[in-house]
């Protein structure tokens, strides 16, 4: 997919390890897309908007033809939408392809475009506990895809401290993987039900690649203290209720406990590296349980 001509060929530089892309600040968005007659459009539902931060400067949709993308040519960027308002309509002319993925993303004022700092995924829904990744098909036969609805949280962009760490995966991934996600809980809750999860929940990154064998990871979160940073996993086939828990940060070496991790105010924390054991599928881990 060609998406770049002279002026679009900005640096793309990898960020702490991540696949997380990144616009140079003044570059001009050029896709060389021209007068398409395809496009993605749709509705931005922003929920939260009370936790909506001060340092945001710009919201875009993107659509990704890989997740994670793997090379800025991966990914198409819309214009800049209207984010002080609950929902607003976008429109984005997008090449002919199948998209993995159809994001909203933001960015912090005196920073560039990040991919990874995703606030909606067409598909996924936190608080509806909807984690489907849906693709988006454009063809000849149908070269536009509307209804196309994201729901964007804004607690997802309440961010001033990074933690960062590596991954060490075992055993053999799972063919059926949909995707894997970190996760920073300020609580241990009892992972039987998932929703028990979701008021701890602060935290969340899915652009971990999939089969990989170690990943260095950077996942942005507000400052605070932490009860659990973990790794879930879900299959195509898996219903949203069996998500799992397959490692996280522990306590000490050999240590069931989960670690607590504290960041300061526009700090960042380094070394919270876990093991992600494909083992201990189907069960997976629950250490809130019993508590």
């Amino acid at each position: 997919m060609k998406n770049l001509t002279k002026r679009g060929l900005c640096k793309v530089v990898l960020i702490a390890g991540t696949v997380a892309l990144t616009l140079l600040p003044g570059c001009e968005i050029d896709h060389g897309l021209g007068l398409l007659e395809s496009k993605i459009s749709g509705e931005i539902h922003f929920v939260n908007t009370d936790r909506r931060p001060d340092y945001v400067n710009g919201v875009r949709v993107v659509a990704a033809v890989n997740f994670p993308p793997q090379s800025l040519s991966d990914v198409v960027f819309g214009n800049a939408v209207d984010y002080g308002v609950d929902t607003v309509k976008y429109e984005l002319p997008a090449p002919i392809a199948t998209y993995l993925a159809v994001a909203v993303v933001w960015r912090k004022q005196g920073s560039d475009w990040n991919f990874s700092n995703l606030m909606g995924i067409y598909g996924v829904n936190t608080q509806k506990l909807e984690f489907e990744l849906k693709p988006v098909h454009l063809t000849k036969e149908q070269p536009v895809a509307d209804s196309i609805d994201i729901v964007a949280d804004w607690t997802l962009a309440s961010f001033d401290a990074t933690v960062k760490g590596k991954l060490t995966f075992v055993g053999e991934w799972p063919k059926d993987t949909e995707f894997v996600g970190i996760t920073a809980l300020t609580g241990v809750p009892d992972l039987s039900n998932l929703r028990n999860a979701l008021p701890y929940l602060r935290g969340l990154d899915v652009t971990v690649p999939s089969f990989v064998e170690k990943y260095n990871y950077s996942m942005n979160v507000p400052y605070g203290t932490y009860q659990l940073i973990g790794l879930f996993w879900k299959g195509e086939s898996t219903p949203i209720d069996q998500i799992k828990l397959l490692g996280y940060y522990r306590a000490a070496p050999g240590s069931d406990a989960p670690g607590e991790v504290s960041i300061e105010p526009n700090g960042t924390i380094t070394g919270i590296d876990f093991t992600v054991d494909f083992n201990l599928l189907p069960d997976g881990l629950n250490p809130g349980a019993g508590q």
